[in-house]
């Protein structure tokens, strides 16, 4: 079974409003990415939440997910990934995890993304954009415990790129792999209009 986990938990800061909650076209962030995740094929799929977990649940129908809250949310990233981890059911064998603002990655990237797992699904898959890396991330769940010992000051990173041999990296054409929305100015162009303000 894959398991996809969503990290939804973060403060938002520089965006001023909870980024799970920001429209593209007629949906709100976390639900085209839980969408999209289903549309893979993803049946199991986990969102954390932290910062704004209230408000982001009540304006969300998050119904078919499990929610994960993440009271160590200002820790980062990566406590959030921990906290997902924990709940990781027994029979998973992947796992695909994406973050909250990263709204623009096609459904056909991660259909490619889980087949490439598919194929190795000894490896950590990565999709790659004009030869970077970006989200979202399989991995095998066999490396669940390396994930939750990973250093804090260096993340997922220190896990996904430990050794070079067991990353397979899948070519993309999706500029949403790379495309993170942290900023206004960031949204706006996502979105294809001008912020007045700027």
């Amino acid at each position: 079974m894959l398991t996809g986990i969503v990290l939804a938990a973060g403060e938002s800061s520089r965006m001023g409003s909870p980024k799970p909650l920001l429209k593209l076209g007629d949906r709100t962030f976390l639900e085209k990415i839980v969408d999209d995740l289903k549309a893979a094929g993803v049946d199991n799929i986990l969102v954390v939440l932290g910062a704004k977990a209230e408000e982001i649940a009540s304006q969300i129908d998050l119904s078919g997910v499990k929610t994960v809250y993440n009271p160590d949310y200002r820790r980062g990233q990566l406590s959030s990934l921990w906290a997902a981890l924990r709940e990781l059911p027994p029979q998973t064998r992947g796992v695909l995890f994406t973050l909250a603002d990263h709204p623009a990655v096609k459904l056909s990237t991660y259909q490619k993304l889980i087949s490439a797992w598919e194929e190795h699904p000894d490896k950590i898959a990565v999709p790659l954009y004009q030869g970077r890396g970006g989200h979202p991330i399989i991995f095998p769940a066999a490396l669940k415990e390396e994930f939750l010992q990973a250093p804090e000051d260096q993340g997922a990173r220190a896990v996904i790129y430990r050794e070079e041999s067991r990353v397979t990296k899948i070519p993309v054409d999706d500029a949403g792999v790379k495309k993170d929305i942290d900023t206004r100015q960031n949204y706006q162009e996502l979105i294809g209009e001008k912020d007045e303000r700027i």
